[in-house]
C-alpha cells in the first residue's frame, strides 16, 4: 500500500492544500482533494479513472474544493483511459448535500455515477480487504477523522483538521502511520492555532508519543514552512517529543505501508 501526499498547505500561496490519495491495489481512495486533485495526481501519472473512493472530511474549501473538478475530470478522461468505476463519495451527510452542491453549480447539466455514502463517528465502511471507521474531530466545522484498518491492525489514521481531543488520541492508538496536522510551532502559531481549532507541531507529537504511533507525517503546514530551513526546525520539535520516524510530506514521494509486515497475511 502507498501513501501519496499530494497536498499538505494550509493555504494555497504555500502550494497544493490537503489532499492524500491512498493506493490499495484495486482500492484507490482520495481523502479530501485539495483545490486541484486532477493536476495533483497527474504529476504522478494517475489516471483520476482508478480513482474509486473520495473522503471529504469537512466543508473547508482547502480540503472540499477540487471536488467538482475531480469528478468532471475524471468522467472525461474515460474517453482516453476507458470506463472508469462508479466513483464512491464518503462523507457526513451534511457534507454530502454540500458536495452535491457544487456539482449542481457547476454541471447543472450532467449526471454522474456516484455512490453516496454517509457516515458518522463509529461508522464502519469496508474497502476489498481493508476497514475504514471514522472519529469526530475538534474543529471550527464538524469534521470527520480517519481509520484505514486491515486485520485489526490500523495502517493509517487521519486526523484532518482538529485541535487535540480525546477521540482523536483514541483513533491514534497503535497506528502505524499517523497522517497528523501540524499548523506550525507553538511559538509561531500557538495562540492562531488554539482560536481557530488547530494541532501545533508539540501537541502531535505529545498525541502520537502517547499513541504508540510508529510513524508520523504532519500536514496542513502554514507558509513559514515552505522554507526547507523553517520546515526543519517544525520537524526537529516533534522529534523532541516523539521517539518514532518523522515523514517530510513535502518531495510528495509515496510511502510505503508493508502490508505482510504490518496488516497481517
Amino acid at each position: 500500500m502507498r501513501i501519496f501526499p499530494l497536498g499538505v498547505w494550509a493555504v494555497s500561496t504555500s502550494g497544493e492544500t490537503t489532499s492524500f490519495l491512498v493506493d490499495a491495489g484495486s482500492t484507490r481512495l482520495m481523502m479530501d482533494v485539495g483545490l486541484n486533485p486532477g493536476h495533483s495526481l497527474t504529476i504522478h501519472s494517475i489516471p483520476l479513472t482508478t480513482i474509486t473512493h473520495v473522503f471529504l472530511s469537512h466543508s473547508h474549501s482547502d480540503h472540499m474544493q477540487g471536488f467538482a473538478n475531480l469528478v468532471f475530470t475524471r468522467d472525461a478522461q474515460q474517453r482516453q483511459y476507458g470506463p472508469a468505476p462508479r466513483l464512491n463519495v464518503i462523507a457526513c451527510t451534511a457534507d454530502l448535500g454540500r458536495a452535491q452542491s457544487l456539482l449542481e453549480i457547476f454541471y447543472p447539466e450532467r449526471k454522474f455515477d456516484i455512490e453516496w455514502t454517509a457516515v458518522e463517528p463509529g461508522s464502519k465502511v469496508g474497502l476489498d480487504d481493508f476497514e475504514m471507521t471514522f472519529f469526530p474531530t475538534e474543529h471550527t466545522v464538524p469534521g470527520l477523522g480517519a481509520v484505514l484498518a486491515r486485520n485489526a491492525r490500523k495502517l493509517l489514521v487521519y486526523t484532518s483538521d482538529t485541535a487535540p481531543c480525546d477521540a482523536v488520541r483514541e483513533a491514534a492508538e497503535g497506528a502505524h502511520l499517523l497522517v497528523g496536522e501540524c499548523f506550525g510551532t507553538q511559538q509561531d502559531f500557538g495562540a492562531v492555532a488554539k482560536r481557530l481549532k488547530h494541532m501545533c507541531a508539540e501537541e502531535l507529537a505529545d498525541l502520537a508519543q502517547s499513541a504508540g504511533a510508529l510513524r508520523v507525517m504532519p500536514f496542513h503546514m502554514h507558509t513559514p514552512y515552505t522554507s526547507m530551513d523553517r520546515r526543519t526546525d517544525l520537524i526537529d520539535t516533534i522529534a523532541a517529543n516523539f521517539s518514532g520516524e518523522i515523514l517530510d510530506p513535502v518531495p510528495s514521494r509515496p510511502i510505503e505501508i508493508d502490508l505482510e509486515g504490518v496488516g497481517g497475511a
